[in-house]
């Protein structure tokens, strides 16, 4: 029996007790056929992926596409993915042409420019009465007014940033996250694909709430100051 064979054995033998259980190169239960073509596509043309430090060529008949979910954001999709014994993710915004591979930063891709994305798009969280929510406000070298934002909470150990920038420049994204050890402190960190530009900072605070303050690591050349403001 080859390989394909026995993953669909084993698929079929578990079907009752495991969900999104996909053949090498197929799609999860749940996944839509088009959209999990379309992520394999995103993968093998846009990512690049690494086993035991050596760059691995992706085929899309190689990217098993367990599952895809929405994310925190508007229009946000997020895709976890197997490829012969490694596990990865991959996200996507389409309306706004941004990608992100393996957990790396959103960036401006060619591919969804092309299917009518602009980076320039403006991003914001998708509303949620499950999810509590924060008004934020940056401080920044760069720009002589406050950027203001909203924080997101996923879970109960991290949340998502959206901040958006002056005169159509876009969105920065950006997430907050506890260590390891919770007495750390939380640590945030913000991208602006669109200016090329972004921060991050520990937050002194063991908690996200209200008044919390986060400021930028001193060797970033442009300092940024976040404050979580009042709950939506």
């Amino acid at each position: 029996m080859n390989k394909v064979a026995k993953s669909i054995a084993l698929c079929t033998a578990l079907a009752g007790i495991l969900t999104g259980c996909a053949v090498p190169g197929g799609f999860g239960r749940g996944v839509e056929p088009t959209e999990g073509r379309f992520v394999q596509k995103m993968m093998a043309e846009n990512c690049e992926v690494y086993s035991n430090n050596v760059k691995r060529i992706v085929n899309p008949d190689n990217v098993t596409v367990m599952s895809i979910r929405d994310g925190s954001f508007e229009g946000e999709r997020i895709a976890h993915i197997g490829m012969r014994g490694l596990n990865s993710q991959l996200k996507y915004i389409k309306h706004a042409a941004l990608l992100s591979c393996g957990g790396e930063d959103y960036w401006a891709a060619q591919a969804l420019v092309d299917l009518g994305g602009d980076p320039y798009r403006r991003i914001i969280h998708t509303p949620s009465q499950k999810k509590k929510s924060y008004k934020i406000s940056i401080t920044w070298d760069d720009f002589d007014q406050d950027l203001s934002g909203t924080l997101q909470m996923r879970g109960n150990f991290s949340a998502t940033l959206a901040v958006q920038l002056p005169n159509g420049q876009g969105t920065c994204l950006g997430s907050m996250s506890f260590p390891p050890k919770k007495s750390y402190g939380i640590t945030w960190s913000l991208s602006c694909q669109t200016i090329s530009k972004g921060g991050s900072g520990p937050t002194h605070s063991q908690t996200i709430e209200t008044g919390v303050v986060g400021e930028s690591k001193p060797q970033n050349l442009h300092q940024m100051r976040l404050v979580v403001g009042e709950v939506l």
